[in-house]
Formats: structure tokens, C-alpha cells, sequence
């Protein structure tokens, strides 16, 4: 079942002062790679990224080698042009930012299954595209369900 991470949880992974997020992140980033059906959305690395460099200050080296290991480990989608018109059709049609949208977009498109976030509309469901939030404890069934519990 595919499943993709979004960029809070890879950032939690590597935070070490956000607590059981931290926990709860490395967790889930650890089985997804172990176990899962996982891809990374490019927008997601580029993200990941860009806060990495700037907020959390590592150096440029270790990004790009934590890159490259992803990139290594499980596939990478990239957004279509068809996924920037689905998601301003979408962001014009439901309150939703654009940048979610197109996450949406490229993860409908790409087939994943479980979208797991903290900040997309938790519970939004999309041709065969669904959200869960790993730390609600209502959504513990959706990562029994993506392989991640």
C-alpha cells in the first residue's frame, strides 16, 4: 500500500527538541523506509530541505547526502503540470493552500494511498488519496492500516 511522508514528519524525525514528535517521526520514517511501500514528493524534499539549510543549520554536505540516500532508498515523484491545474482547481473549489493542494495532486497521481501529516487537511480524501495524522489518537486505525503502527 503506498504511502508518502510529508515534510513535518521528516523534519520531526530529525528535531530532536520536539519531544514525542520526535519519537513518534523517527518512527515512522525508520519503518517507512525498513518496511513500506514508501515515495518521496519532490516537493516534499525541496521543502525538507530548504528548512534544514535554514532553520536547523546543517550544512549543505549533509543535506545533500541524506538526499542522495533517500533518493537511493525509495522513489521520487515530481509534480506534472496537470497536478499545478488539479491543485488550482482544487485550492478554487475547498479552503486549502496551494502548496497542499499540489502534494495532493502528485499523490493522487502517483497512487499513493496514505498521505501521513500533521498539516494537510487530516481526513481529506481524494481519489484514493487519504491524509492521517499521526499524532491523533483517532487516526491510530489509518497507520495500522498503512503499515506504520
Amino acid at each position: 500500500m503506498l504511502l508518502a511522508l510529508d515534510t513535518n514528519i521528516l523534519i520531526y524525525a530529525f528535531d530532536h527538541d520536539a519531544g514525542d514528535r520526535h519519537r513518534e517521526s523517527a518512527r515512522i520514517l525508520d519503518r517507512a523506509l525498513a518496511e513500506a511501500d514508501c515515495v518521496f514528493p519532490l516537493q516534499v524534499l525541496s521543502e525538507f530541505s530548504n528548512i534544514a539549510l535554514r532553520k536547523l543549520r546543517w550544512p549543505g554536505g549533509q543535506v545533500h547526502r541524506l538526499l542522495l540516500d533517500w533518493e537511493l532508498l525509495r522513489p521520487v515523484v515530481a509534480p506534472s503540470f496537470e497536478d499545478l491545474e488539479f491543485a488550482v482547481d482544487q485550492q478554487r473549489r475547498y479552503p486549502m493552500d496551494y502548496w497542499d493542494a499540489v502534494l495532493l495532486a502528485t499523490c493522487i497521481r502517483a497512487r499513493v494511498r496514505w498521505l501521513i501529516t500533521e498539516d494537510v487537511h487530516d481526513g481529506w480524501r481524494g481519489f484514493g488519496t487519504l491524509s492521517c495524522n499521526p499524532f491523533e489518537p483517532g487516526d491510530a486505525w489509518k497507520m495500522e492500516q498503512a503499515g506504520l503502527a
